[in-house]
């Protein structure tokens, strides 16, 4: 992104603080820290629920983020379609509600929250930002309306360009990130892999469960999560270590039964916790195949 050359404050970029709120609780959610992942969230619900008037600037940022592999002819489709948006904005309140949030982080997470966190994404929510920024002024001068066109291409040649088999293509959708699938993209930077791919599938489910609060929705997805663990330590019974160690495959029995046993609805939190455990065991059982 060429938007580096511009004027760009981190501190009021929409979609930028929500991406680090969400490492922040997914940090914590790893860390086993429910006093800071509590609060981090009631920050983003209070700031980014939708309907809120942070909520309403943010769908600018999902739609042209998660727009990718567009002609050009589509992607200026998406950039007047974005245009329209931020025109209906109320931006008067849009921009007291930054003011508070940054309050807010201050006193929650002290000063330096906006200098603890590096993401790979952070020239293109800037790019962002600032188109929204030109979007809203009434009038421009010319190098403001240069500024303006030379972020469009920039955004443009972005939204043209192949995705990597990472970040898969949305066309159409209405992107609703929550914290979990932003969160799980990054815990990586810190954790280096230490999760695998089950328990990150836990953690993202129930990081949404947070935001939406969707009982029914969350304990069919434990239940199936369950469900795939104990068809794989059963399997596991019959390996060569177990069958020649009777102590271990009595504790992979005890183990078995503890998981089929274990309550979910009504007790997201320990559930969440004790699957992560089983994923744990899992990996290790499998290693040893």
């Amino acid at each position: 992104m060429s938007s580096s050359t511009f004027k760009h404050n981190k501190k009021r970029n929409t979609g930028l603080v929500y991406e680090f709120l969400v490492r922040r609780a997914g940090l914590a959610m790893v860390d086993r820290d429910p006093d800071s992942y509590l609060n981090t969230i009631g920050i983003i619900k209070k700031y980014y629920a939708p309907g809120t008037p942070l909520s309403h600037e943010k769908e600018v940022f999902d739609v042209i983020a998660r727009s990718r592999g567009l002609t050009e002819n589509s992607a200026h489709h998406v950039l007047e379609e974005a245009r329209k948006h931020v025109t209906n904005l109320d931006s008067r309140k849009i921009e007291i509600k930054k003011s508070n949030l940054i309050k807010d982080i201050h006193y929650a997470f002290g000063q330096d929250f906006f200098d603890v966190h590096r993401i790979p994404e952070y020239r293109l929510m800037a790019s962002i930002q600032m188109l929204i920024e030109q979007y809203k002024m009434t009038s421009k001068s010319i190098t403001e309306g240069v500024q303006k066109i030379e972020l469009e291409e920039s955004l443009i040649k972005y939204m043209c360009s192949t995705p990597t088999a990472s970040a898969p293509v949305v066309r159409g959708e209405k992107i609703d990130g929550l914290v979990a699938t932003l969160a799980m993209k990054k815990f990586e930077e810190r954790y280096a892999g230490s999760l695998n791919e089950g328990q990150k599938k836990v953690l993202r489910r129930f990081m949404n469960y947070s935001m939406t609060k969707n009982d029914e929705q969350f304990t069919r997805e434990m239940e199936e999560e369950r469900s795939k663990i104990v068809k794989t330590l059963t399997e596991s019974r019959n390996l060569q270590c177990f069958v020649e160690d009777g102590v271990m495959k009595q504790r992979l029995d005890e183990a078995l039964t503890t998981l089929k046993n274990m309550k979910i609805k009504g007790s997201p939190e320990r559930s969440v916790e004790e699957l992560l455990l089983f994923h744990k065991l899992v990996q290790e059982v499998k290693s040893d195949e």
